[in-house]
């Protein structure tokens, strides 16, 4: 993730469009167009569609957020929260390696864990303000 492009991001109103969130989360997380189409099975064509509608089905969301490792939610707050949703996704897979590599260190990552929930509260207090 190119985290200078968040200071770039244009908060727009409060409701959900997923084109834009499509589109954004594809520029931050630097994912390409063919990469995309791949893994959802779709033509660039229909890509370039959905990068432009306010809505998208239920099961192509859960694919695109599966894509970028956010939930549903995530992905749809995406232009509101850049800041949170980008450390919130890092951050979860930080976590998540931290646990695979050293499961002994458990109750550590626990720690971590909590330590990142209010870095992600302070955020979301931020970008709310």
């Amino acid at each position: 993730m190119d985290v200078r492009k968040l200071q770039n991001v244009k908060v727009p109103d409060a409701s959900p469009d997923a084109g834009r969130s499509l589109t954004l989360a594809m520029d931050l997380f630097n994912a390409s167009p063919k990469d995309m189409c791949e893994f959802m099975d779709i033509t660039r064509q229909h890509l370039h569609t959905m990068k432009g509608q306010k809505t998208i089905n239920d099961a192509r969301l859960e694919q695109i957020a599966e894509y970028f490792h956010l939930t549903v939610q995530e992905f749809l707050s995406l232009p509101q929260r850049p800041l949170s949703v980008s450390f919130s996704s890092t951050m979860r897979e930080m976590t998540k390696m931290l646990r695979e590599q050293f499961p002994i260190h458990g109750r550590f990552v626990l720690e971590v864990e909590s330590h990142v929930d209010q870095i992600k509260d302070k955020l979301i207090m931020l970008e709310n303000s």
